[in-house]
């Protein structure tokens, strides 16, 4: 789910120590805008970026497709971005952004070099980070267990740094899910929605709370309903419409309908 994805990979929110992001504080308004995005304020986000014709603002748009599901529109500009900036590190974040279109219309296997590339064009851990993870989400929409990565994202990730640790009990999340570990899977999602919770990120949140509701119908535990119906209410409260959709299929067609794997990290 990073489902959901950073799904949405970037540059995380700075967060006082106590871990939780302090969404009130003065900041420039770029980062302001990356700052609400993280926070689940897609809406807000999308107006600031929007005012800008920045590089980083360019890659907000492409966030932020994703995240209200204009998944061609976030591929092509962050196509676009990767192909033209100068700064590795933002060409590194536009191709994981890029991938994670890619892995939420079900393209895994062409996400995987778009991911490779942004590892090597990384220049900071916690975009490394982000990569990898990028990577093992292929490897798990494409029905295989991929540990290697997973371990090095978790070596890499900068302390404190909330969104990689979310995405990596995504991940972890749903490698649980290949291999039938129901049970572990849960333990992951739980992990991923406290975390979420404690950064005050509302979209994560939800995805979590998917991702939890999966790994419970898998594991026979009837209470994956009310999380499934959790996660999608807060999804539509704040536009997060891929969520939402998402949640809303499972609920409609309790075991065959969409997985984990609808929601590209």
């Amino acid at each position: 789910m990073s489902g959901p994805s950073r799904a949405c990979p970037d540059r995380p929110a700075r967060a006082p120590r106590s871990g939780r992001a302090d969404y009130s504080r003065p900041v420039p308004s770029i980062e302001r805008a990356v700052t609400l995005a993280f926070a689940g304020k897609l809406r807000e986000a999308e107006r600031i970026a929007g005012e800008s014709s920045s590089p980083e603002a360019s890659w907000l748009r492409a966030y932020l497709h994703n995240c209200f599901g204009r998944f061609d529109q976030a591929l092509e500009l962050a196509m676009d971005l990767a192909q033209g900036s100068a700064d590795s590190d933002l060409a590194a974040r536009s191709l994981i952004t890029a991938a994670s279109s890619l892995r939420q219309t079900g393209r895994h296997l062409p996400a995987h070099p778009l991911d490779e590339s942004a590892m090597r064009l990384a220049t900071t851990d916690a975009t490394r980070a982000h990569a990898l993870i990028g990577l093992a989400a292929d490897a798990a929409g494409l029905g295989r267990e991929s540990s290697e990565p997973i371990e090095q994202a978790a070596a890499l990730a900068p302390p404190g740094d909330w969104r990689v640790r979310v995405r990596l009990a995504w991940v972890r999340c749903e490698q649980a899910l290949v291999a039938g570990r129901a049970r572990r899977a849960a333990t992951n999602a739980r992990d991923a929605l406290d975390r979420s919770r404690a950064a005050g990120a509302r979209r994560h949140e939800a995805k979590s709370l998917l991702f939890l509701a999966f790994s419970l119908r898998e594991a026979g535990d009837h209470d994956w309903v009310a999380d499934m119906k959790l996660a999608k209410s807060i999804a539509a409260r704040i536009g997060a419409a891929p969520v939402a959709a998402v949640a809303a299929e499972a609920l409609d067609a309790p075991r065959d309908g969409a997985s984990p794997a609808s929601q590209g990290r």
